[in-house]
């Protein structure tokens, strides 16, 4: 797998402060341009304001105020092509079951370590910008396996 190319961006989406920090130094280090945001309002401002320079979303299942779901689906609607990893402390299952979104390319569950995250990210960018569906969640979410 070969690393990103300079100049891709990844807004990260996280309201633990010393989480968000981590994971933004490890995607720093993996050579991405990293914008972060604390809660869904400010990524929702982040990406309007970065619109051609977003191209993966790294985005925390449980947010405070605008919630994880409603924030990728805005996303998706106002910028098609941005491709969206969701990382929660659950199991997958279990994250959906209390309101995720409908469409993801991606689900890291916490703790994971800095080389799945970048993989994540990498495979996210090197995908096809709509999301397929799992085989192991019967909801109809997608990801890219």
């Amino acid at each position: 797998m070969t690393g990103p190319s300079i100049g891709e961006t990844v807004l990260l989406v996280e309201d633990d402060a010393q989480v968000r920090q981590i994971l933004a130094r490890v995607l720093q280090k993996a050579k991405f341009d990293v914008l972060v945001a604390a809660n869904g309002a400010d990524a929702l401002t982040l990406a309007r304001k970065h619109y051609h320079r977003v191209d993966v979303v790294v985005v925390d299942m449980r947010l405070p105020g605008l919630s994880c779901a409603d924030l990728v689906e805005i996303l998706r609607s106002e910028h098609p092509g941005m491709r969206t990893i969701c990382i929660s402390g659950l199991d997958e299952e279990r994250a959906f079951e209390q309101g995720g979104p409908a469409h993801y390319h991606d689900f890291l569950r916490k703790p994971f370590n800095n080389a799945a995250l970048v993989s994540s990210v990498v495979r996210a960018l090197s995908s096809d910008a709509t999301p397929t569906r799992p085989a192991n969640v019967g909801s109809g979410r997608g990801w890219i396996g």
